[in-house]
């Protein structure tokens, strides 16, 4: 049964085997403190995520005035396309204006700090932290063949049926001449880099 070490435990450790041991069964006090203990010390290794309120976040550098306005309407123009009436409209082509505008966004900043060069290193790291930008996206923008990638969803070769990438890769001239292509992920007509 019990023995007397339950007793030399601190009250929290107490009370964290004494529910294991209700809430299993465990018949001994060995079971029940081997299986605290493991809770105790995963519980003790995973942290939670810090919690940002505006209170601890950090105000935008020096440039995000300028560009505040336009961040502005595409947070607006996504509003709307998130609101909008799926009437009439197929499943997969619900999601395709936020794809979109959150591609033109993110096209936007990376046009504005690679090929502009009209804001600072600090401000663009400030935009990818804040989630203003999707940064895995410019990531692949920055290799060759990516350029004018659409979205993440046309590269990842595991959701689709033959393991390959989406239709809108195929670059236009390797395609019929009639043949109309869109994307279904995202509803991209071509983002093959050579076109």
């Amino acid at each position: 049964m019990w023995s007397k070490s339950f007793f030399g435990l601190r009250k929290t450790n107490k009370l964290l085997v004494f529910c294991f041991a209700i809430s299993h069964s465990c018949p001994s006090f060995d079971q029940a403190r081997k299986i605290a203990l493991a809770f105790l010390l995963s519980a003790t290794y995973s942290k939670m995520p810090p919690v940002r309120t505006s209170r601890n976040r950090k105000p935008p550098p020096a440039g995000f005035d300028d560009i505040e306005d336009t961040l502005l309407e595409f947070s607006n123009k996504m509003k709307d396309a998130e609101n909008a009436s799926h009437d009439g409209k197929k499943k997969h082509e619900m999601l395709w204006p936020i794809f979109q505008i959150s591609h033109q966004r993110s096209r936007y900043i990376y046009d504005l700090y690679y090929e502009k060069e009209a804001i600072s290193k600090q401000l663009y790291e400030w935009l990818l932290k804040n989630n203003y930008a999707d940064a895995n996206l410019i990531a692949k923008w920055k290799k060759q063949g990516y350029e004018k990638l659409c979205c993440l969803r046309c590269i990842q070769t595991k959701e689709t049926n033959f393991n390959a990438t989406c239709i809108c890769r195929v670059p236009k001239a390797q395609l019929k001449e009639d043949q109309t292509i869109q994307c279904v992920s995202c509803g991209c007509r071509g983002c093959a880099s050579s076109d």
